[in-house]
């Protein structure tokens, strides 16, 4: 990836809906540049626009990610693949590490994860272990493929009054799709007027219920490995603790979930190495940290950050 288009990445970054003519002015190159360079990221599976709903607010409060031992480690990406079938999984990976096979996924109610491990998980055939750890506390956002992810830290809180209604579900969708398209082509598919479109899309972002944003591969954007780290903290810091990881700029999120390893966080690296550094030489300095795991994903086999049943 060339600068030009690692700058075009992070403007699309902070507005995917920037229109040519002042991304090719801010930029200081012309718009047909401009919108060759887009298409061929798009093309290319290096850029896609979206938009990330926060599943809270839209029925989905439970986040739980999963671990997974198999009786034979070998039957791993058979049985990923069986399991991303399943919707209310967001990301499937195979693991090298305290796990053979690692989800993450958001549910209705605890009610509904619990029925969803016993009457769904606990059936699959090859599964020796499952253990469940439930969010308590997100503390960064997922930043995904995002290399400018300055924005976080400005998310709106949600007004109690707000409603989601038919339309806005709709909307979401489309957007999920391509966050991209003009308020024309949207008012096209869903039969929807433009206007209402723009009153019903303002609402979503002014409220912080979805984020628009370009998510880069970032396979193609240089990091090509991630991984896992699970932390055992001394209660006293376990605030302190993970905000300072949270910190680390290539800490794609961190929270605090149930267990024994009370902070999770999500680590991109540029390869195995880099992230045996940043586990092993940064953030294990961190003070008040008991102990810490890591775990390198293999193969994801499910992605979908964007996720929102339809």
């Amino acid at each position: 990836m060339n600068s030009l288009d690692h700058s075009i990445i992070i403007e699309l970054q902070r507005n995917p809906r920037i229109s040519y003519r002042l991304l090719a002015k801010s930029l200081g190159v012309s718009q047909r540049t401009i919108k060759k360079r887009i298409e061929q990221l798009i093309s290319s599976a290096e850029l896609a626009f979206t938009a990330l709903p926060d599943l809270k607010i839209l029925g989905y409060p439970v986040n739980a990610l999963f671990k997974f031992r198999l009786d034979k480690p070998s039957n791993s990406t058979e049985i990923a693949e069986h399991i991303s079938k399943f919707s209310n999984f967001r990301f499937v990976s195979t693991c090298e590490g305290f796990a053979d096979v690692y989800t993450a996924g958001n549910f209705e109610s605890e009610e509904k994860l619990a029925d969803f491990v016993t009457g769904h998980l606990a059936n699959i055939e090859g599964i020796s272990r499952i253990e469940t750890l439930v969010e308590l506390k997100e503390v960064k956002k997922r930043t995904f493929g995002r290399i400018d992810i300055s924005k976080n830290s400005d998310l709106k809180t949600h007004p109690a009054n707000i409603k989601i209604d038919e339309i806005d579900h709709r909307l979401i969708l489309e957007l999920q799709k391509n966050c991209r398209l003009p308020l024309k082509q949207l008012s096209y598919i869903l039969q929807i007027s433009e206007s209402t479109i723009n009153r019903h899309m303002n609402k979503l972002i002014n409220s912080g219920i979805i984020e628009l944003t370009a998510i880069a591969n970032a396979l193609k954007i240089g990091y090509p490995n991630d991984g896992i780290i699970e932390i055992e903290a001394k209660l006293p810091k376990l605030n302190f603790i993970v905000e300072a990881i949270s910190k680390h700029p290539q800490v794609s999120f961190s929270g605090i979930y149930s267990g024994p390893n009370q902070i999770i966080a999500g680590v991109w690296a540029r390869s195995h190495e880099d992230l045996l550094q940043i586990v092993t030489h940064e953030l294990v300095k961190i003070d008040g940290i008991s102990r810490l795991e890591l775990l390198i994903f293999l193969k994801v086999h499910k992605a979908n950050f964007s996720w929102l049943p339809e």
